[in-house]
């Protein structure tokens, strides 16, 4: 249970550094106040080249560390 917990509220954490106001706002504390962060717009082209050059290199990474240990597929 606590596996798909982190999933969850490590989601919620990123969400809210990668919404910015003008796109989708995302209240920090929602149920108790409406104010909320004013985070970069994840569709921006930057951070859209940023974001998969970092999951790029993770899956190389992965894919390179299996290789080696000789795990089977």
């Amino acid at each position: 249970l606590w596996v798909p917990l982190l999933g969850w509220w490590s989601h919620i954490l990123i969400d809210v550094f990668t919404h910015s106001v003008d796109y989708y706002p995302s209240p920090v504390l929602y149920p108790f106040t409406r104010a909320g962060f004013d985070g970069i717009a994840w569709n921006s082209p930057w951070f859209m080249v940023l974001n998969y050059l970092v999951l790029t290199g993770l899956y190389g990474w992965l894919w390179r560390s299996r290789r080696t240990a000789n795990v089977p597929p």
